[in-house]
């Protein structure tokens, strides 16, 4: 925890975890038992991260909200954790040290007071708090310590020669390194100018087959992005309850369910794909119970069941070279899938099948990808110890 960077911290500490405790606790994991305290401290610090780091007006500190009372009763339960310190009930080694515990309350304290000042004086309708944080000083010393190259703590001279460089050179390359940082927003494929400019060259096929290319750059901008769900993927552990991958895969499928209708004008597959909101009693339906804020949709039985067996197959071919095609010829050859829209039965078929894939292919290679660099990170960090 010394170490972990603020955007780590505030993934762990978040009521995702809490529910995702909550949700492996019923299915009985053996290390989730008397959870309870645990997933309080979670929303506790969920609720106390998100009253520091307020972005948007719609969701700014207000005199009469609830963010208000979250930083009070931050400020009480730290006093009274230190006061089980004085007393003697607990060990000091159990609480924090006392430079964190007076910088905690004087954030705390620090924050309140000069929303109120704002609020009631100055005549404030809403305040950002997270205007009052401290990551651009942060993203500047993370930036000095990725222009240091291997140098992640560079003396006093070496910082001022690394700063008079990035003076002439730039402060916008965002830092790699240090206890912050960016969003990773990366463009996948971008149309360039030389892309136009080689669509006027060479013959008509030619150019045909190069604006071809351009529309499927086009295409791949467009879909680039729009995969909402597919960290929730993560079946490595051969240990894997059953029921959880089930919970998973239903929750992807209402997913689908709400993208494809979005994309379709035939009310019969409209009314085919449509879901249901709130809550359901079935028990694959767990996951989008407890993730849902009245929002996310259950898909229909039949499809779930589809895609359900693909998953099944797809497990069976995902180290494979061709486990696209494999597992496509699996599903078609071996599952009776029913549709009610004769006309679009096999164009609904299809795109099913290559929606839920292709999800499942990127996830696997993102698996991939960061298990090799989590083991080239952890080289790398060897050599430095040699």
């Amino acid at each position: 925890m010394l170490r972990m960077r603020v955007k780590l911290a505030t993934q762990i500490f978040s009521n995702s975890v809490a529910k995702g405790i909550l949700f492996y606790a019923k299915r009985g994991a053996s290390r989730l038992t008397n959870v309870e305290p645990t997933v309080e401290f979670t929303l506790f610090l969920n609720d106390l991260f998100d009253a520091l780091n307020r972005r948007f007006p719609a969701e700014g500190l207000k005199l009469e909200g609830r963010d208000f009372c979250v930083l009070e009763s931050a400020s009480a339960w730290l006093d009274s954790w230190e006061q089980q310190v004085v007393s003697g009930e607990i060990h000091k080694d159990l609480f924090l040290t006392q430079s964190t515990a007076e910088g905690l309350r004087v954030t705390l304290k620090s924050v309140r007071e000069l929303s109120i000042y704002l609020l009631k004086d100055c005549d404030f309708k809403y305040v950002l708090t997270a205007k009052m944080n401290q990551d651009p000083l942060e993203r500047f010393f993370g930036i000095i310590r990725q222009a240091g190259g291997q140098n992640e703590h560079p003396t006093f001279p070496t910082f001022l020669q690394l700063y008079r460089m990035l003076s002439l050179y730039s402060l916008v390359k965002p830092p790699k390194f240090g206890n912050c940082t960016l969003p990773d927003k990366r463009q996948a494929a971008v149309v360039t100018l030389s892309d136009i400019r080689e669509i006027y060259k060479g013959s008509a096929a030619q150019r045909t087959g190069k604006l071809d290319e351009l529309k499927r750059k086009l295409d791949g901008l467009i879909d680039e992005g729009s995969w909402e769900c597919d960290d929730v993927f993560d079946f490595d552990d051969p240990d894997t309850d059953a029921t959880v991958v089930e919970c998973i895969v239903y929750y992807v499928t209402g997913f689908v369910s709400r993208k494809l209708r979005n994309g379709t004008t035939c009310s019969i597959c409209k009314n085919a794909l449509q879901g249901k909101q709130g809550l359901a009693s079935v028990p694959e339906a767990d996951l989008v119970n407890c993730k849902t804020r009245g929002w996310l949709t259950h898909p229909n039985m039949h499809l779930f069941d589809f895609f359900k067996y693909t998953e099944e197959q797809f497990a069976k071919y995902a180290g494979d070279r061709d486990a696209y095609d494999k597992t496509t010829d699996a599903v078609l050859e071996n599952f009776h899938f029913t549709f009610p829209c004769g006309t679009h039965k096999e164009e609904m078929l299809a795109k099913l099948l290559h929606y839920y894939i292709c999800l499942r292919m990127r996830q696997y290679c993102r698996q991939l990808k960061n298990r090799h660099e989590k083991k080239s990170h952890d080289l790398r960090k060897m050599a430095k110890l040699v």
